[in-house]
């Protein structure tokens, strides 16, 4: 087993902060793009190739905030690896404390053309738990729509991560926004969602600038103080893309910690889980 390597270094820009007050998630899956790409270079990969490797599915476990002004960096390496698939591991530290911030284990689906022995590494990363399926009457909501712009594929022209997660987040608040969590609650409440875990896989083909793309969206657990979301992205013609887990909290934004949701709120959430 080799060590893993340094693949990305930088800082979180002002503007790249949420309503939440930490660093947008999206931009998270930006960095790991580009920390990826590194590493397929390394391997020898070009990116201008038609079987530039994509990914098939990412598991990302968010242990600690970034805000505005911190820096980070991203270590990578290979978990696994077959004929046809690559399993990668990615860390990211806040540089300035050393703490192990994010964890991403992604899936490629091309295995590697050159000997993977110094990319190899042990992970020790936490293991992914089946969350289980959407309740069989749970409501679901048309909850983004919109086109790919130009600007928002990666070097291979699909669509970059970033650009999903965007998406899925808009998806996010809207479904929020069915059951009362809405930006005036947030605001006078000081109230905020902070994801600790995305289980997200694309079954379907990548989509690519022009495409037009639209989500749909439903609840698939709440708690006292965490609730999981699940949401379904699919090209016209209604091939599925990609789908989403999401995993967050009820946030309290002046002591940063989860709070207990309303009970009218937790009312609401199950109306549309069918409950």
């Amino acid at each position: 087993m080799g060590d893993d390597r340094q693949t990305y270094s930088g800082w979180v820009r002002a503007w790249e902060c949420d309503t939440t007050e930490h660093f947008t998630v999206a931009y998270y899956y930006q960095r790991f793009s580009q920390a990826t790409h590194r590493l397929l270079l390394e391997m020898g990969w070009d990116y201008k190739e038609q079987r530039f490797p994509a990914s098939t599915d990412c598991y990302t476990r968010f242990l600690q905030e970034l805000n505005q002004g911190d820096s980070f960096e991203i270590r990578s390496g290979v978990i696994e690896s077959d004929s046809q698939s690559m399993k990668l591991g990615h860390k990211l530290f806040n540089s300035e404390t050393g703490e192990l911030c994010t964890t991403m284990e992604q899936v490629l689906n091309e295995g590697p053309r050159t000997n993977l022995k110094s990319f190899e590494i042990d992970w020790d990363g936490e293991p992914r738990e089946d969350r289980g399926e959407l309740p069989e009457g749970a409501k679901k909501f048309c909850s983004a729509m919109d086109v790919v712009r130009p600007e928002e594929v990666d070097w291979s022209g699909k669509l970059d991560l970033s650009g999903y997660i965007h998406r899925f987040s808009a998806a996010n608040q809207n479904i929020q926004t069915r059951f009362g969590m809405s930006r005036s609650y947030a605001d006078q409440n000081r109230i905020g969602f902070s994801t600790f875990e995305f289980q997200l896989s694309f079954p379907g083909t990548h989509l690519r600038s022009g495409e037009a793309q639209q989500m749909f969206s439903s609840i698939a657990h709440v708690g006292r103080t965490s609730m999981r979301t699940v949401h379904r992205m699919e090209r016209n013609g209604g091939e599925t893309v990609a789908l989403l887990s999401i995993m967050g909290v009820h946030l309290d934004l002046d002591r940063r910690r989860p709070c207990p949701f309303p009970e009218e709120l937790v009312t609401r959430a199950k109306e549309i889980m069918g409950e």
